[in-house]
């Protein structure tokens, strides 16, 4: 399964390269994702370039603190690939994440930068 996913990666990434997109490519896909408290976030970012994580700062809401990240670092030959894990998130967990060629001007009160790829993590507070 592993190795399924990095070659999805990595062709996915040679499709970008070729039709000239700067942004990385992330998963999971979409725009928003939800997840219970308790559960595991996982972001991955691949890129042609080296590449830089956006999170949200961390956070106390209701007593409860953000979770610290865990970003594993990997490459292939003209590939970077990056991973976000947090275990056991919490509502101070939820922002938007993104992801960034490193270079690139980043504007965190902006997630519609055509250069950036951004995911806004919902946590509903049970």
């Amino acid at each position: 399964m592993i190795i399924k996913l990095q070659n999805f990666f990595l062709a996915t990434v040679l499709i970008v390269q070729c039709h000239g997109y700067a942004k990385p490519f992330m998963k999971p896909f979409g725009s928003k994702l939800e997840l219970n408290p308790g559960e595991l976030l996982e972001i991955t970012c691949v890129s042609w370039r080296n590449i830089t994580f956006l999170q949200p700062p961390p956070t106390e809401i209701l007593g409860v603190k953000s979770t610290k990240a865990i970003i594993e670092i990997s490459t292939r030959p003209h590939t970077w690939i990056r991973t976000l894990r947090k275990s056991s998130i919490s509502i101070a967990d939820s922002g938007f994440y993104g992801c960034a060629n490193d270079n690139v001007d980043v504007d965190v009160t902006k997630h519609n930068q055509k250069n950036i790829a951004w995911i806004e993590v919902i946590i509903p507070n049970w």
